[in-house]
């Protein structure tokens, strides 16, 4: 019964357009923390997939020339901003005494892209799965805050759509809530946010690598699949201009499939997953955050021409 209730919402908040993904992610915390149905096992596995479609979909709708213009924008100061995440979370896990396989995991999601970079990660400094779980837990939680907190700011700052894409590209972990929060708020953010943050994933593999051999480990890591998929979809659609219509359709699927995927991320964080999180990693991970986010947005209104 409570799995049936639990997909007779999900077909809502992908087919009722009245649902927007702050909505969807706001009601999937609510029945799992309230109402505990949570994402059923046979589901689970499936959320990622989703996101990948959604996102690869979305590449229908932005035309080749913004997808590598944006994804090369900035990329000195992306690399800054990665280096210095690494080292500063680095030396205030240390401060902090917070596990140094978590600080290590915590700084890799926030300075590239969440999830994706942590679990690549994990596999390199041979992290165990409850350190890998800490990590993303306050990851997780991060990102549901920034799809609400991020659109009103860039709104408060007056920011166009270009610096908003631009800025939640840079500050915002996981791509799930980095196109949630443009597409919410408009201005055309969504294609500068997609593309850079695409670019951004491609640091997966070299700082895989390397922290593997700070750990004296075996470095590596996987680019996320639909990194390929969204460029191929924007270079087709550009090609043939004839099939605008279907792009149309397609990036417009692409919007409403990530609205579920919003709905499943809510209702898969658990009273337990909230649990684990330890107040040093919650402060480490928050403190790295509020920094990248600052300094991404200060650079972004004083020195456009540098991001």
């Amino acid at each position: 019964m409570h799995n049936a209730v639990f997909y007779i919402l999900a077909v809502v908040a992908l087919l009722w357009p009245a649902v927007t993904g702050p909505v969807a992610l706001v009601a999937g915390i609510v029945i799992s923390l309230v109402f505990r149905l949570s994402v059923p096992a046979v589901v689970k596995p499936w959320t990622s997939h989703l996101l990948g479609a959604a996102v690869s979909l979305l590449g229908a709708g932005i035309p080749l020339a913004t997808v590598i213009s944006s994804g090369g924008r900035g990329l000195g100061f992306s690399l800054a901003l990665i280096v210095g995440t690494l080292v500063v979370g680095a030396l205030l896990a240390r401060k902090m005494q917070v596990d140094r396989e978590i600080g290590t995991l915590i700084s890799s999601g926030t300075a590239i892209c969440g999830g994706s970079a942590i679990a690549a990660v994990s596999g390199a400094v041979k992290a165990k799965p409850e350190q890998t779980a800490i990590a993303l837990a306050i990851v997780f939680v991060l990102n549901a805050l920034a799809v609400f907190i991020f659109p009103p700011l860039g709104t408060w700052f007056g920011l166009t759509g270009e610096q908003f894409g631009m800025w939640a590209a840079m500050a915002i972990h996981d791509t799930s809530s980095v196109v949630a929060a443009a597409v919410a708020y408009g201005n055309g953010a969504e294609a500068v946010a997609v593309p850079m943050k695409l670019a951004r994933a491609l640091w997966i593999i070299p700082v895989a690598a390397v922290i593997g051999r700070i750990y004296a480990g075996k470095g590596g890591g996987k680019l996320p699949w639909f990194l390929a998929t969204f460029v191929a979809l924007a270079a087709f659609f550009s090609l043939f201009p004839e099939f605008g219509h279907v792009g149309t359709l397609l990036a417009d699927a692409g919007k409403r499939l990530l609205v579920l995927v919003l709905f499943l991320i809510g209702a898969s964080i658990t009273k337990s997953s909230l649990q684990v999180m330890g107040r040093s990693s919650v402060i480490l991970a928050v403190t790295l955050w509020l920094g990248i986010s600052i300094l991404s947005l200060w650079a972004i209104l004083s020195f456009s021409s540098i991001v």
